[in-house]
């Protein structure tokens, strides 16, 4: 009797050794299981929590700041900036006066360069316009196949005075040209004006969220926002961006 006992009882405590053993891991790794389920959920709440937060952040700088401040918008013709105008609330955009750089940089896809101090860098494709028949003001006027010839020749001033004067080019060009050279001091200047009116005409009853939704315009830095009008339909996020230009 006394030698089972003195063999059975270190078999005992190996047993119960076992079984504390077994149920003390499985109690770990059904706590750490917990554990670990409850810091993914925080993680995933925390992700989503700040994620909601930049969002409606981002929504709201755009809301605010989009009209107020100053925009770049630029008109790519064939693959080349052909004008670009300074937009800034609801007052007359600002003419470019110098292109070129402009199109250099865009070729090169160089697209923080281009914006510069701005807002934000509004690309319009020149399908954007193309239910356009006649754009201008009071004073200068002009139909759409006039103002494609505008952005593509390398004198576009003086294709203008030729089409204003018509048979008298000849006799008062000097007189005109002098005139027109203290409106537009440039070339790029002059397309820039156009452009300008090519804007107003094209969105005085329109977003240009709309023509952005359409791939029509292209607009640079491409935040959030951007994204979901891009991917929702656009009357769900209406309210977030502005109406108008």
């Amino acid at each position: 009797m006394d030698f089972n006992l003195s063999v059975m009882n270190p078999l005992i405590w190996v047993l119960i050794i076992f079984i504390a053993l077994v149920v003390g891991f499985a109690l770990l790794v059904r706590f750490v299981k917990a554990f670990a389920r409850t810091i993914v959920i925080l993680v995933i709440l925390s992700i989503v929590v700040g994620a909601s937060i930049y969002v409606i952040r981002d929504a709201n700088d755009l809301r605010v700041n989009f009209l107020p401040k100053e925009k770049l918008l630029v008109l790519d013709l064939d693959n080349n900036i052909v004008a670009a105008v300074i937009s800034k609330d609801i007052s007359v955009p600002v003419p470019v006066t110098d292109v070129k750089g402009l199109n250099t940089l865009y070729h090169a896809k160089d697209y923080q360069a281009m914006l510069g101090s701005n807002y934000k860098l509004l690309v319009f494709k020149w399908d954007t316009f193309k239910d356009l028949k006649v754009v201008g003001d009071n004073t200068y006027t002009f139909s759409i196949e006039d103002v494609k010839k505008v952005m593509t020749l390398e004198d576009p001033k003086s294709y203008y005075i030729e089409q204003q004067l018509g048979s008298d080019a000849a006799m008062f060009a000097g007189i005109v040209s002098s005139q027109v050279d203290k409106v537009f001091p440039t070339n790029d200047y002059f397309r820039s004006v156009v452009f300008s009116f090519m804007i107003a005409k094209s969105f005085e009853d329109a977003s240009v969220f709309e023509a952005y939704v359409n791939g029509d315009v292209s607009i640079y830095p491409e935040t959030i926002t951007l994204k979901l009008v891009r991917w929702l339909p656009f009357n769900w996020v209406r309210d977030f961006v502005a109406d108008k230009m």
